[in-house]
């Protein structure tokens, strides 16, 4: 039997037959250390994903590590854990949304999904709902899926948060999505600090999300307002229950949700809302917001407007204005963090040109913070500004302007060269065409390596073939060998033997055969120590000791005769 890797169905196929045959899969967690020793061996491998892959231990910049044969990357697996969902952006940009491991600045190992495209990617679902409701969520150490069930992460607490989004469905679909907001914080704090009272903008009767920089409708991909100071979740209350219980639930397991207590059997709040306005300072609980979804005083919703809007839809109580809609009943709600912004999305300023009422073209750029144009060009704004790392400037006083960063690259447009920053000086690395025939040198350099590395991985790919080919033959003729043994051995003929003799009984006797049944009880034996007796049953038969076995027997016989 022979096989080719080259073939996606076969490929799949000879890894189910090799994970059932010879139990080569390794799970997370369990890899064994790629070494000098075990260069270019393989192991199959259960991804984070869920996903089967065929590892390979090779040498890479001078260090042993384990890649996945088909050149998928490693960032994200439990061996080679991100720092954040950010990190896997920056290291993979065409990475798809899914569950991978996270290695936090304390050295915590966890598990979460990870949305990898949405806002420019890098957010982390630290938690899932199935209603408006709030109070009964439980929070654990069990990755959040976006399928359920419905809990918080307990395992992100510490983790230093830049945005919190929350994100309102209709259905178990993110197409569906109603509502999906973000609030920019003015300085990163700890998920289990999320909730404060009495600073940051929210009021000393109210907690909530404050020193927000700016709330983001992720929708539109616009920055709404950047004058909201505080959604409120519920009343001020001590800080062991309410908005101090939710951030302890953030830090700690709380199995029945953050308004219940070992052993007490009520419900110790009754409030517990995330809202946001795109046109007042606050939102939540006393105020109308532009959308809502949580409890106040007992009474639960889901609130949004339309797509786009700026107004408010939800009133206090639950109650709709404006042409909002509320849903009291089934609705699917996912929280996200965000520690920091992908590298991939530094860009540069975009400008466009329109026409007046009077046929005269105008430019206006780009705010880059908000979202929003305004009259002008990029060029009058901004004297320098990051282009995928390079930092481009109009002339030499721009350029002598920028902070001393060794290796920082820049970009002068007026004489067209590239310079790199050395100590206190920046040296000249040539011109644009210079530059381009450096680049092509490279990439020229990169496509032979790519090509070898092509050629060992095809060789490398013919001896894991050969070696499945192998494997998969001996198991073959093992097993006919096996199963030639056992025909050989046991002559099936279909039907009971003629003739007369008795079975054991074990249960029903079989058709033909009538049950008969004999005993001989309190036996008087020598002795009925092991040297003289073996208790035992044999089906329905059995020896066994009389009574307390004090030198008496029982025999027992049950069988099916003919």
């Amino acid at each position: 039997m022979k096989i080719s890797l080259r073939s996606e169905n076969v490929r799949k196929s000879v890894l189910v037959l090799v994970l059932i045959a010879v139990q080569w899969l390794t799970a997370e967690g369990k890899l064994s250390f790629c070494s000098k020793s075990k260069e270019g061996n393989h192991t199959l491998y259960r991804k984070a994903s869920g996903d089967d892959g065929v590892l390979i231990c090779v040498r890479k910049s001078g260090q042993y590590v384990w890649n996945f044969l088909d050149g998928s990357s490693t960032i994200g697996e439990n061996f080679n854990p991100a720092k954040d969902c950010s990190d896997i952006v920056d290291n993979f940009p065409e990475v798809k949304d899914g569950f991978y491991w996270i290695k936090d600045n304390k050295g915590k190992l966890s598990k979460a999904w990870c949305d990898t495209h949405t806002d420019g990617g890098g957010f982390l679902l630290m938690g899932m709902k199935e209603s408006p409701v709030t109070w009964n969520v439980p929070s654990n150490e069990s990755p959040v899926d976006p399928l359920g069930p419905p809990h918080w992460s307990s395992k992100f607490g510490d983790v230093n948060v830049q945005d919190f989004a929350i994100q309102i469905s209709t259905t178990k679909n993110f197409e569906d999505t109603k509502a999906h907001w973000s609030y920019r914080l003015k300085a990163n704090r700890a998920l289990g600090n999320l909730f404060g009272v009495g600073s940051g903008g929210c009021t000393d009767f109210h907690s909530g999300i404050g020193n927000v920089s700016y709330i983001k409708d992720i929708l539109t991909e616009t920055v709404v307002t950047a004058k909201f100071n505080c959604s409120k979740f519920g009343s001020n209350t001590d800080p062991n229950l309410g908005w101090g219980r939710m951030n302890y639930c953030f830090r700690n397991k709380c199995p029945k949700g953050y308004a219940f207590f070992k052993g007490v059997p009520f419900r110790l709040d009754n409030h517990g809302s995330f809202s946001y306005s795109a046109s007042s300072e606050f939102s939540g609980i006393t105020h109308d917001a532009t959308a809502f979804v949580g409890c106040v005083a007992g009474k639960c919703c889901a609130c949004f407007g339309t797509k786009g809007g700026r107004g408010h839809y939800c009133s206090r109580k639950c109650k709709a204005v404006n042409g909002g809609t509320i849903i009291t009943g089934k609705v699917y709600v996912w929280f996200w963090i965000r520690t920091r912004m992908p590298k991939r999305l530094w860009k540069r300023c975009m400008e466009f040109k329109m026409k007046t009422e009077a046929g005269k073209s105008e430019t206006y750029y780009i705010d880059r913070m908000t979202g929003t144009a305004h009259k002008g060009t990029c060029s009058e704004q901004f004297q320098a500004f990051l282009n995928e790392g390079t930092l481009v400037v109009k002339n030499k006083e721009s350029l002598n302007n920028i902070p001393s960063v060794p290796g920082l690259l820049s970009y002068r447009e007026d004489n067209e060269k590239l310079y790199v920053k050395k100590g206190n000086k920046w040296d000249a690395i040539g011109s644009e065409n210079e530059t381009k025939n450096l680049v092509m040198t490279e990439v020229t350099h990169l496509e032979k390596n790519l090509a070898d590395q092509k050629k060992i991985q095809g060789a490398r790919t013919q001896n894991l073939e050969s070696s499945i080919n192998k494997r998969l033959t001996q198991l073959e003729q093992h097993l006919k060998a096996r199963l030639k043994k056992i025909e050989g051995k046991v002559p099936y003929t279909g039907r009971w033997p003629s003739g007369s003799y008795c079975i054991l009984a074990n249960g029903k006797c079989p058709s033909g055969f009538s049950r008969s049944h004999g005993y001989m009880k309190a036996i008087k034996m020598y002795t009925t120590n092991s040297a003289y007796m073996k208790q035992v049953y044999f089906g329905d038969s059995k020896i066994m000791c009389h009574d307390s076995c004090r030198g008496w027997g029982d025999l027992v016989i049950t069988a099916c005769c003919k």
